[in-house]
């Protein structure tokens, strides 16, 4: 009787043993960028059970980017891990919630938002398998504010997993989930401006000339690559109609704008009744420059 003891007590403890190194969480992970851009939310599942069907609630601070307003979220899967069209993914808003998030990355400033809440369900109709056992699921894109402060943390939230099995079970998901955020982390980047767009003469008739003037300055906090194009077009007065007339390119650097230095370049057509290609001899200086191309007037 006591061997009997002994080896009953022996399964229960390799038992307990197998249900505690079960580990099903599903991860929305921790992402940097900077602000004003669309971020990639990686969703991924870190499961040791066999999944054919993954359901979740997620909160974010704005609302996910769709592909049209008839059309749904912008949703990318991991081929990896899901395998379309085996596996199908579907994203719906379910309702908005009052949350905090932190604009200095910390819990004493946190201040509340607007938090959207969509839900998304992973399913196949053939019940086929989660390929793997690890990495991400999916992404979502989330557009961030531009106003955001370098540092500022806004978290994701994610709640409701439900995981089933093969046999279309629930599966225990142990600790179940974990949250991310969005870290704003603000990266130098070149920010092209145009002012100053003149024009002369004020009337032109089809076939003559009209020379258009305008100022392209590097307003962000780093210089900019090997160089941009820049194009000029005709609107109409009802605005539905646009028409490109020339186009300039810039081959070299423009550094950081620095107010109360002013400098320029003069862009100028060889052939004005033709030609759209626009170059012209750099007059130094960083930050600004000065454009003048003349351009010819079809209609």
């Amino acid at each position: 009787m006591r061997y009997f003891r002994l080896s009953l007590l022996a399964v229960l403890a390799m038992v307990s043993a197998l249900l505690q190194a079960q580990r099903n969480v599903l991860v929305a992970d921790t992402v940097k960028a900077p602000a004003g851009v669309s971020v990639a939310i990686p969703v991924a599942l870190e499961n040791t059970s066999d999944i054919t069907g993954v359901q979740f609630d997620i909160s974010v601070p704005y609302e996910l980017l769709t592909e049209g307003e008839e059309a749904g979220t912008v949703v990318a899967v991991t081929p990896s891990r899901l395998r379309i069209p085996n596996h199908t993914v579907s994203v719906r808003k379910k309702d908005t919630q009052w949350k905090y998030y932190y604009p200095n990355g910390v819990a004493a400033g946190s201040t509340g938002m607007t938090y959207h809440r969509y839900r998304v369900i992973v399913y196949s109709q053939r019940n086929e398998l989660v390929v793997d056992y690890h990495g991400t699921l999916l992404t979502l894109q989330l557009p961030t504010d531009l106003a955001l402060q370098s540092g500022a943390l806004l978290p994701v939230f994610v709640e409701n997993v439900t995981l089933t099995s093969p046999g279309k079970e629930d599966v225990k998901t142990g600790d179940g989930m974990r949250n991310g955020a969005v870290v704003i982390e603000n990266i130098p980047r070149p920010d092209l401006a145009v002012s100053g767009v003149t024009f002369t003469p004020a009337t032109v008739s089809p076939g003559g000339t009209v020379s258009v003037s305008w100022v392209v300055a590097n307003v962000g906090d780093k210089e900019t690559g090997a160089g941009w194009t820049e194009q000029v077009s005709l609107v109409n007065l009802a605005g539905t109609v646009t028409k490109t007339v020339a186009t300039a390119y810039y081959d070299q650097t423009l550094a950081r704008g620095q107010p109360g230095e002013p400098t320029g370049r003069d862009a100028a057509a060889a052939e004005p009744r033709t030609r759209r290609h626009l170059q012209g001899a750099g007059r130094g200086g960083a930050g600004r420059q000065d454009r003048r191309a003349p351009l010819h007037a079809r209609e």
